[in-house]
């Protein structure tokens, strides 16, 4: 699959799935894969999943609100913070990009 091809089918783990494709919408691999990084950063600050993928409904539900919350008990960077909640954008094309990613001030900070 190159960066613009569009599919259609249902595939992966609901919980790392963008609401693109738990509509059943088309979409891009790459913005797809872009989401499930985001899930996979979020679980790795945060010890747990962003969204409860029990009921699909309710889960959907949450991600097109776009809010993720931060417990104020863990310290967490306020550039991880953005970061996570731009990759985790409901809307595809406004998804922080690879290049973006790599570039970002949580990823190039140095003491």
């Amino acid at each position: 699959m190159h960066n613009n091809d569009t599919s259609y089918t249902f595939c992966g783990s609901r919980a790392y799935v963008p609401p693109e494709v738990l509509k059943s919408q088309p979409y891009t691999g790459f913005t797809v894969d872009l989401w499930s990084l985001g899930v996979v950063l979020f679980v790795m600050v945060k010890g747990f999943m962003p969204y409860d993928d029990q009921n699909p409904r309710r889960m959907l539900s949450k991600q097109l609100q776009h809010k993720l919350t931060f417990p104020h008990k863990i310290l967490i960077s306020e550039e991880v913070k953005a970061l996570i909640y731009e990759i985790l954008h409901t809307i595809p094309s406004q998804r922080k990009s690879y290049s973006d990613i790599v570039t970002s001030s949580w990823l190039t900070y140095s003491v």
